[in-house]
């Protein structure tokens, strides 16, 4: 069968419930790399990637870019280890939500659907709370993450592209489905001219989704036959651009 379709998910919110875990990983974080945490405690992370959290916390702090930027790395890979150390303790209910593992089974086991992920997470704990919650990680070929850009909408593209290294293929408009649980998802949407999948399990009310501009919106994955005909609709084009 031909490719035909990329399907990208947000994590967080989406696909499985955290438990606080990344706001406890990121706190630990910030303080182990930059001394301070910053005010972490009032900040919302929903629809936020992991470079803009750390950029906004301790430019608050009064760093200047080139101390934040230069300690960047190190901080990936203590977010990594700090992560690791809450999941092994096994104080965090890190769950999938509702219909999430039936979606993405369907979507896996589809040849003409190329399956990402479109999060704000860092590559690496993306994998981490994937696995915690059931998920095989390895079924998602493509993703666009939390440390490649500041701003979440400019994964979309990014995510895009690395589909088109991946299969030769330029998935454009209704070719491209994002389904996620915040605004900011329904932007990334937006920008790539695809369908826009709401789902209220994470932050944010129907209303404030709705407001957003998503086209379809669930309350959960649950129903899965329902959630894929709004990611396959009817005025899908019959082939991608190559």
């Amino acid at each position: 069968m031909t490719l035909r379709y990329l399907v990208l998910l947000d994590i967080d919110g989406t696909l499985i419930w955290a438990d606080g875990i990344g706001h406890d990983s990121m706190k630990a974080t910030l303080e182990r790399v930059y001394g301070t945490s910053g005010p972490l405690d009032d900040y919302s992370f929903a629809g936020r990637t992991d470079r803009e959290i750390v950029r906004d916390m301790m430019t608050f702090e009064g760093f200047e870019p080139d101390a934040i930027w230069e300690r960047f790395d190190e901080l990936s890979n203590v977010m990594t280890d700090e992560l690791t150390r809450r999941i092994v303790s096994g104080r965090y209910d890190i769950r999938p939500c509702p219909g999430a593992h039936a979606l993405v089974d369907v979507l896996a086991s589809r040849d003409d659907v190329l399956t990402g992920l479109l999060t704000g997470n860092f590559a690496e704990t993306a994998r981490l709370k994937l696995q915690a919650a059931g998920f095989d990680p390895d079924v998602f070929k493509i993703g666009a993450y939390g440390g490649d850009s500041v701003h979440r909408v400019e994964l979309a593209a990014l995510a895009v592209e690395r589909a088109r290294d991946v299969t030769g293929i330029t998935f454009h408009g209704d070719q491209i489905a994002v389904v996620g649980d915040t605004p900011s998802d329904v932007a990334c949407g937006e920008a790539l001219g695809g369908r826009t999948v709401g789902v209220c399990t994470g932050w944010h009310s129907r209303a404030e989704l709705v407001e957003a501009g998503a086209e379809l919106l669930f309350d959960d994955l649950a129903d899965t036959e329902a959630v894929l005909a709004a990611i396959f609709g009817p005025d899908r084009p019959a082939e991608p651009q190559v």
